[in-house]
């Protein structure tokens, strides 16, 4: 399994990976992964999983990652995510007779992905499998070809709604600083609603700009955090209302089933397609950011409503729990 299962992960795909090693049988499958600073403490205790310890230097690392690929102990490899340069090696690899290996790529966001990436990428020697109903109608447009959904796994366990939730509403959101994620949308609708607390969890390129932007205009109530484990993570959404997620390009934001396990209904755009989404029933699925802010006031204002759309979120959030979404990638891994 071609991830670092680190604590804390390093991005969404690495936590795709934990998920899958965590609840995949362990009686039928043997897992190899790596780790370059303190491992998942829940990692450690599994006796089927071992993990490869990488060097923190940057070129040892990856020259290490990449020497495992070649290792006629694997017989399987699943990469968590397309990388250009894993790829190429990974080709080669599917040329060489003595190396009988099956390799598997998540697509793990909307196509295209540029044409470098995609000429290897939809090779027909790897098995590609699609994270949502979206990407694979996006595989299927570029390539003519079908292919499975394997729904991500979450820990329901640590992601729950509270017993009773605090009178004050409090709006969040969860994801890097970077344009795409619409950060300084967020910003906005916190001015407009200045009577709620809104909360931004995550670092990034913009996030100078945000704070720049909180203080010129005077934005008191914009509160940003760089960094929670998953634990705390956990236990900051449950002492919220609202997730208000303005990104314009997903492929399946992990942090929306998080929300929705929590008991958050969830206000996003259209433009990626969000599968988890049922709109009107655990949240709404807005074109425009004036459309976001009427749902947004819409939730607000109406109490029942929004007891109504919590209920229903952590419902919507059960098929995505371990024990249920774990079945579609061991269906996968032993047709193949």
């Amino acid at each position: 399994m071609f991830a670092e299962l680190d604590s804390p992960l390093r991005n969404a795909q690495d936590r795709d990976a934990l998920q899958w090693a965590l609840y995949l049988n362990s009686s039928k499958f043997d897992i190899t992964s790596f780790s370059s600073t303190t491992a998942d403490k829940r990692i450690i205790s599994k006796n089927n999983i071992k993990l490869i310890k990488l060097s923190k230097h940057k070129y040892l690392r990856h020259f290490k990652m990449t020497l495992s690929l070649f290792s006629p102990f694997y017989s399987h490899i699943l990469l968590a995510k397309p990388n250009l340069n894993v790829l190429i090696y990974l080709f080669f690899i599917t040329k060489l007779p003595f190396l009988k290996k099956k390799i598997i790529i998540s697509l793990v966001n909307r196509l295209p992905y540029g044409l470098k990436l995609e000429s290897i990428l939809y090779n027909q020697r790897f098995f590609q499998f699609a994270i949502s109903d979206q990407i694979k109608k996006d595989f299927y447009k570029l390539t003519g070809r079908k292919t499975s959904i394997v729904r991500l796994v979450y820990d329901l366990n640590l992601f729950f709604p509270p017993e009773n939730k605090n009178k004050s509403k409090k709006i969040v959101c969860i994801g890097s600083l970077q344009i795409r994620k619409n950060p300084f949308l967020f910003a906005n609708l916190a001015k407009i609603f200045p009577q709620n607390e809104f909360y931004w969890i995550g670092d990034g390129y913009y996030y100078d700009w945000i704070v720049e932007k909180k203080e010129r205009a005077s934005i008191k109530n914009l509160n940003l955090i760089k960094h929670l484990n998953q634990t705390e993570l956990a236990e900051f959404i449950r002492a919220c209302s609202i997730f208000l997620f303005p990104s314009i390009h997903e492929g399946f934001p992990n942090v929306i089933v998080e929300a929705l396990a929590t008991g958050l209904p969830v206000i996003t755009m259209n433009s990626y397609g969000p599968d988890a989404i049922i709109n009107g029933y655990n949240g709404f699925i807005v074109e425009t950011e004036f459309e976001m802010q009427d749902k947004l006031n819409l939730l607000l204002s109406n109490n029942k409503l929004l007891r109504t759309m919590s209920k229903n979120a952590r419902k919507s959030s059960e098929i995505y729990s371990g024990k249920n979404a774990i079945n579609l990638l061991e269906t996968f891994l032993t047709k193949i």
